[in-house]
């Protein structure tokens, strides 16, 4: 339908073009045929001069014989004059015979010639005819031309068509190739993404780790250090607690020394007592700078032990930063998991070492003050039951020796802060 209409609208303009040159032919044929009944019967006062003259003359003869038929019985009077005018007449007719002959044969001339026109008009008119048939079929050749002109642009139109269909039909193919090949690099990547966030989470579990391993560290320097303040502060409690005892072993000398010049009976006694007791003085002394030089070694070993092991571990530190810096991440992994069961076992170790010399140092130092203690309790114990028993035999033996009180009033309460330290 549509191929219908477009070719109906396409046949518009040249039946146009082909029924203005027919009504033209058709106008001009109608003027041709009014012209040629005009010409057959044409007037008087369309023929030329000459031949007027003759119809003239022709038409006054007929009157004149009309008159002459009608007046014959007048004219035998003039019969003479009228044989003569027969002459005259006769060669009048005679030369008008040959006028109205040569007036026929202009007449055949003109009728051939209106005929020869007829035909040439007839054959302008068939003529015209072919020409409009020849422009119509020119028309129609254009018209045809046109749409074999217009089937190969469809055909043109309907071949790139195809090829752009299967141009598309191959981009199709190659865009779904590709987007194959995307999802799979997509999915690389979203692995490889799920891989290197699980290394971040890990990296900064570890960072996360070690901030805490350090700031634990940092406590436990700190712990150490108030530690080493602590045995240093005991250390100077331990020289003073000897000092002491050394005043008190002066004062013990002095007061020995007073106590055989007083009584030679009670000096046997006195010089066991004192013996014993100076005896137990310089043992426990001798335990003291034992224990003092012991702890002196074990904190200076320990002080050593420490700074030794924070060089080394911030050294290791160091080179664990710089390795995390240069190798990749997986190596940065398999390192960060390996550094974090070594510096797990490291931490452990430290901890542990730390712990066990802090708590070694502690024992010990707990066990020499107790033990302190308890030979200062029983020093004193026996002390004041020996000197107890002195001053009860002196009173009894030597009355006159009362300024030994004095002393000894002085040295109980030293062995009391002694012993309260």
């Amino acid at each position: 339908m549509e191929s219908s209409r477009s070719k109906v609208e396409a046949m518009k303009p040249v039946l146009l073009k082909a029924g203005i040159p027919l009504a033209v032919s058709l106008a001009g044929f109608i003027l041709a045929r009014i012209a040629t009944r005009k010409s057959c019967f044409p007037t008087a006062s369309s023929l030329p001069p000459d031949i007027q003259v003759d119809v003239q003359e022709t038409d006054s003869y007929d009157i004149y014989t009309d008159e002459e038929s009608f007046h014959s019985l007048d004219s035998e009077c003039s019969y003479s004059s009228r044989v003569e005018d027969d002459h005259a007449y006769a060669e009048e007719i005679l030369g008008l015979r040959r006028r109205i002959e040569d007036i026929q044969d202009r007449e055949l001339q003109l009728e051939k010639r209106f005929l020869y026109y007829q035909g040439l008009k007839d054959q302008e008119i068939v003529l015209m005819e072919l020409h409009n048939k020849m422009v119509l079929e020119m028309n129609r050749v254009e018209f045809l031309e046109r749409e074999v002109s217009l089937v190969e642009a469809e055909n043109q139109r309907f071949e790139s068509v195809a090829k752009e269909y299967l141009r598309l039909l191959r981009l199709d193919e190659f865009l779904r190739s590709e987007n194959e090949l995307l999802r799979e690099r997509v999915k690389k990547l979203l692995r490889r993404t799920k891989e290197h966030s699980r290394i971040l989470r890990k990296q900064c579990l570890q960072i996360q780790c070690n901030e805490t391993e350090i700031s634990s560290s940092k406590n436990e320097l700190q712990e150490k250090a108030d530690c080493m303040r602590l045995m240093q502060d005991e250390i100077k409690e331990m020289k003073l607690i000897i000092e002491e005892l050394q005043g008190e072993k002066n004062e013990l000398l002095c007061n020995l020394r007073a106590a055989e010049e007083s009584s030679a009976a009670s000096k046997v006694e006195g010089e066991k007592v004192t013996i014993e007791d100076y005896n137990r003085l310089a043992r426990g002394l001798e335990q003291l700078e034992k224990h003092k030089t012991s702890e002196v070694r074990e904190l200076m070993r320990s002080k050593s032990c420490l700074s030794h092991e924070l060089t080394r571990r911030r050294s290791q530190e160091h080179t664990e930063e710089n390795k995390e810096t240069s190798t990749s991440f997986r190596g940065i992994e398999e390192f960060g998991s390996d550094n974090e069961l070594n510096q797990c076992s490291k931490e452990q170790g430290d901890s542990y070492l730390g712990l066990t010399v802090r708590d070694h140092a502690r024992s010990k130092r707990r066990k020499l003050i107790a033990k302190f203690k308890k030979w200062v309790e029983g020093s004193e114990k026996t002390k004041q039951s020996s000197l107890v028993e002195k001053e009860k035999h002196r009173n009894k033996c030597f009355p006159r020796h009362s300024v030994s009180h004095g002393a000894e009033d002085a040295y109980f309460p030293a062995r009391k802060s002694c012993s309260s330290i």
